[in-house]
């Protein structure tokens, strides 16, 4: 059917049904349509098609319906297949990660995938029986319910000079890095434990990547067990300034002239970061790395019960920093001058079994600086 952007669309479509619906090749979807129309009694004389026909287009324009409200717009989804292929059902029943049911999988999926979404959002997820205001609805506190230890840190990445160059500063970006211990992760004995990479692109307004093992491409150690123990890294795109591809659903480094240049320098900072973040708190537990895991495991599978604030307006636990650079191989952090900012919004807190020589301060307002290239 053709949609007129000028006249009435419902009377429009109406007179297109029935002139389609009087063709004899169309006589199949007429008996489905008298079906439909069939339930209605009232309907002052008219035909089973012709309530049939009123009934579809009724339905359509409560779908049309956002009183107004340009920013509204609905999804359809029709004849889906969904869970039914053993091949299917398979990998959801080793993988724990999915089911049968879409409305279930959705409600689970799509917390992960927002990350900025405040608590006055009221976005809910149900079918038929359960829409409106008696569907669930989605709580957007995903990683802060999740992560134990969660920090915050703040890079300055530049996308043409590399990030050892003495000019690497001058017009460089802020990103904002996110990381923890998945709680629920590390208590799964189907999931994979090594550290997992998740992009949020503020131009896309979602995730655009995640990585489940993305120890190689930080440059980590990735034999064994190091760097696991349900190890998260959030990349949060704070300017909008990682190139993303035609479908915005991934970066796109080949999009821009020096990407390469720009993605040796993400990943250099990120891999800095990580690095950091998890030989400082390994070393809370002598570096044994079980002993750190058996901690993990004790923070359990509970709900936060206190209201939780959105990621973006947490004061999360955050670090002073100094880097070094080293040659153009690695950037570094040096331990000694490590100052830590315990964030009151940071849920759960690892305490080791060796004292840290460490300088906390819990009364300024978690910051990180960055260091000017020497």
């Amino acid at each position: 059917f053709t949609i007129s952007q000028t006249d009435d669309v419902i009377e429009n479509l109406k007179d297109q049904m029935t002139t389609l619906f009087t063709q004899p090749e169309h006589r199949d979807v007429v008996r489905c349509i008298e079906c439909y129309g069939s339930v209605i009694s009232q309907g002052d004389g008219e035909s089973d098609m012709e309530k049939g026909i009123d009934r579809l287009l009724s339905h359509f324009g409560s779908v049309l319906n956002f009183f107004d409200n340009k920013y509204v717009f609905a999804v359809i989804l029709d004849d889906i297949s969904y869970g039914n292929s053993n091949g299917q059902q398979h990998r959801a029943a080793s993988s724990g990660s999915s089911s049968d049911d879409p409305i279930k999988d959705l409600r689970a999926v799509i917390p992960k995938t927002y990350l900025h979404i405040p608590p006055t959002f009221d976005f809910r997820i149900g079918d038929r029986q359960t829409c409106g205001r008696g569907a669930e609805k989605v709580v957007f506190h995903y990683w802060p319910q999740r992560l134990v230890e969660l920090s915050s840190f703040s890079v300055m990445v530049n996308e043409n000079v590399p990030w050892h160059d003495g000019q690497a500063f001058n017009g460089a970006y802020k990103l904002r890095i996110f990381v923890g211990f998945d709680r629920f992760r590390i208590r799964n004995m189907e999931a994979l434990k090594a550290c997992s990479l998740y992009v949020y692109s503020r131009e896309s307004g979602r995730m655009i990547k995640h990585e489940p093992d993305a120890r190689f491409a930080l440059g980590l150690n990735a034999s064994g067990s190091m760097y696991c123990s349900g190890l998260t890294v959030l990349i949060d795109d704070v300017e909008g300034r990682l190139p993303l591809n035609p479908t915005k659903q991934d970066v796109a480094f080949g999009e821009q002239a020096n990407g390469e240049v720009h993605r040796m320098n993400l990943y250099a900072w990120i891999s800095a970061v990580t690095k950091f973040y998890y030989d400082y708190h390994l070393a809370k537990f002598d570096g044994k790395k079980m002993k750190l895991s058996m901690k993990l495991n004790e923070f359990g599978l509970d709900s936060v019960h206190p209201p939780l604030k959105e990621i973006d307006r947490s004061h999360l636990t955050s670090f002073v920093l100094q880097y070094k650079f080293y040659a153009k191989r690695s950037i570094r952090i040096d331990q000694k001058s490590v100052k830590e900012n315990v964030g009151p919004d940071t849920h759960f807190s690892l305490v080791g079994e060796l004292p840290l020589r460490r300088s906390i301060n819990n009364n300024r307002p978690p910051s990180v600086t960055v260091p000017h290239p020497p």
